[in-house]
């Protein structure tokens, strides 16, 4: 009864600390989000506000556009002019102004008729072209001071690349076509990559804390790995103000990094709710979610949002099912990271996703451990576990610890071994020949089915006589009914 009651206290420790860490995880969201507010460069009552834009047809009229969904015609040189309505306080008495230009295009630019700099040479063709900085700032003159409304003139061309959606890049007081307080750094401020920048962080502390641990799956691997290159690639922007042709590179790395994200939350889905099938059927699974993932039109946002939504509705499912509050963990963790592509702020992949994704994060590589041995006090008459268990074939032999084994499957003429971080291994041995070499902590519960006791952590009442124990936070086996008594005696229940 002593062992019995140091495991339901340890039992709602473990629940105890989950809680702690999905509020800190949340908290760190909350933070993450609001964070960049402070550091989104120059706006509010001293920047001017675009009221129009037209861009010149080759028919010589003036035609509306929008500026967030702008493609330039190939193989001529495009105008466009904006009508900018500035503020009273510029106006007056305001710092020096700038023109902030952000996107894949070259641009020659004039303020009330006065020219006041390039970004790159437009051009007609790619060989007359001149590609410009992907963000640009070109200073406005002080004198004569801003009207109320003022006319800006863009001569633009963008031969060197084809923007996937508008050439114009960023949105709110991030705005790729806006007049704002004077700053010489064209860069985007690094504060404003808050999010990717302390997810990186997190990220590499994660990666090197799971080497030293080697307890992830390749799902996990897969979305920690592609999380960090999307945040480092993000990044580069607000150190290199690179030619906007160079833009092409960027968008090839983010989506890149996309498909193992979106893979990965499908895949991890599938894992943790046991939806697997045999060995070839799982590959050839995994290899169609890859050529699918690859072969989408859809850019990095939209692939990482399909696959964190497929991943949560599966985990979701296998939640309710199940009754398990593991996966139901999981699935809010992946919504959370597709939800948060639709709240206010657009810049998902500049903030949103990082700070969604660090629930997920802290789930996936700081979990409490299931209950063990090891967490228990000591007695003389515990039994100590033998040495380690000896798989594979003839050449390629494998040591597992027994303490990381949770359970261990019959599966026709060999078994799984179902190890604490969630992979499982092949042995061509029956379960019978297994079981004579366990300790005591292992039990048969069922004619297919050995448990670790050490990873027990509920029995439920299926009605009728049967039972099933849940092994660490997701594994549910059966109980047989010739094994019930066995179980409950070693449980103390």
């Amino acid at each position: 009864m002593h062992d019995v009651a140091d495991r339901l206290h340890l039992r709602d420790l473990r629940l105890h600390r989950d809680a702690m860490l999905w509020l800190a995880a949340l908290l760190s969201t909350l933070v993450v989000l609001v964070l960049p507010a402070a550091f989104r460069g120059p706006a509010g009552s001293e920047a001017g506000r675009i009221v129009s834009a037209e861009i010149l047809t080759p028919q010589g009229r003036w035609r509306p556009v929008d500026l967030h969904a702008l493609k330039l015609p190939k193989g001529q040189v495009s105008i466009l002019r904006a009508q900018v309505d500035m503020p009273s306080v510029t106006r007056m008495s305001g710092p020096p102004l700038g023109l902030y230009l952000s996107g894949t295009f070259s641009a020659d630019a004039a303020w009330n008729g006065i020219p006041v700099g390039h970004k790159g040479q437009p051009g007609a063709s790619a060989r007359t072209e001149v590609p410009g900085p992907v963000d640009a700032v070109l200073p406005l003159p002080t004198e004569p001071r801003p009207q109320p409304r003022n006319l800006l003139t863009l001569q633009l061309s963008a031969e060197r690349f084809a923007a996937p959606h508008s050439i114009i890049h960023g949105e709110g007081a991030i705005f790729g076509l806006r007049v704002a307080p004077f700053s010489a750094d064209a860069r985007r401020p690094i504060g404003y990559y808050a999010a990717p920048f302390l997810m990186s962080g997190l990220l590499l502390l994660a990666v090197i804390s799971v080497t030293a641990r080697g307890s992830v799956s390749w799902p996990a691997t897969a979305v920690v790995a592609g999380l960090l290159i999307c945040a480092l690639t993000e990044l580069s922007r607000s150190i290199v103000d690179y030619a906007y042709p160079w833009h092409a590179l960027r968008m090839w790395g983010l989506k890149l990094a996309a498909v193992p994200i979106a893979v990965g939350c499908v895949r991890l889905a599938m894992e943790r709710s046991r939806w697997r099938g045999p060995a070839p059927w799982d590959s050839r699974a995994t290899a169609l979610l890859i050529a699918l993932a690859f072969a989408a039109p859809l850019q990095a946002p939209q692939l990482i949002v399909v696959g964190a939504l497929t991943g949560g509705l599966v985990a979701a499912a296998a939640a309710v099912v199940r009754r398990d509050s593991g996966l139901g963990q999981l699935a809010a963790a992946l919504l959370l990271m597709a939800g948060a592509s639709r709240l206010p702020s657009p810049d998902y992949m500049d903030q949103g996703l990082y700070a969604a994704a660090i629930p997920l994060i802290v789930q996936l590589l700081w979990r409490p451990r299931p209950l063990t041995r090891g967490d228990h006090p000591v007695s003389p008459e515990t039994p100590v576990c033998p040495g380690p268990m000896v798989v594979g074939a003839a050449g390629s032999r494998r040591f597992l610890d027994l303490a990381m084994i949770r359970a261990i499957h019959a599966a026709g003429d060999y078994v799984e071994i179902d190890l604490a971080n969630g992979r499982r291994l092949l042995e061509l041995r029956s379960l019978g020949a297994l079981a004579e070499n366990l300790p005591p902590s292992f039990v048969r519960v069922h004619r297919s089915h050995i448990v670790n006791l050490a990873y027990v952590e509920e029995l439920r009442s299926e009605g009728g006589g049967r039972y099933r124990l849940r092994v660490g936070e997701s594994l549910w086996t059966p109980v047989s009914r010739t094994r019930i008594a066995e179980v409950r005696a070693r449980l103390g229940c």
